[in-house]
């Protein structure tokens, strides 16, 4: 059975992970944001549509990457102190 302290350590390892998963999701998105708002300016009317429908896609993909990224690094840490547990190894 695993310690407190290998919980604990296995949680915080998670967070940091989960956290840097987080701002890399959240930058692609406040870029797609931005290509969207961008298209505001633009000139014509297909170019702002464009702008708009690809900075959406963006900024989508961004929140796609930030919660499936803080959910892999759940899964990974906690998987791999079970393994440590079941095999043995510390």
């Amino acid at each position: 059975m695993p310690t407190w302290g290998q919980c604990f350590k296995t949680a915080i390892k998670a967070a940091i992970f989960g956290v840097i998963w987080v701002i890399i999701g959240g930058v692609i998105a406040i870029v797609g944001a931005g290509i969207a708002l961008a298209g505001l300016y633009a000139a014509d009317q297909a170019a702002a549509m464009a702008a708009l429908a690809g900075g959406g896609i963006v900024a989508l993909i961004g929140a796609i990457i930030g919660a499936f990224g803080y959910s892999a690094s759940i899964i990974k840490f906690t998987v791999e102190l079970a393994q440590e547990e079941i095999l043995g190894r510390r």
